[in-house]
């Protein structure tokens, strides 16, 4: 039985966070938001979750319905957008 990977946009950066950053800033703050993110994602041994890219306010990733599920608790995660 194969598993099924659904390929999704985490947003770290929450829509209210950006007024006022200019690009400069908003690029230091996704780079520390991404790091964090990949971070507790191995931090947790989350094998069902594969970070495939960056987003302009986060990243590209693909998840198994488990993975998927983990990433709608953890507290980095501003917004996940699907399907991408």
């Amino acid at each position: 039985m194969a598993t099924e990977l659904h390929r999704l946009e985490v947003r770290l950066i929450r829509h209210e966070d950006l007024p006022g950053l200019v690009p400069a800033q908003l690029r230091l703050h996704t780079d520390v938001a991404v790091s964090a993110f990949g971070k507790a994602v191995q931090a947790a041994g989350q094998g069902d979750v594969y970070i495939r890219g960056r987003s302009p306010a986060g990243v590209y990733v693909e998840a198994t319905d488990a993975g998927h599920a983990f990433l709608r608790d953890l507290p980095h995660v501003a917004m996940i957008v699907q399907p991408v």
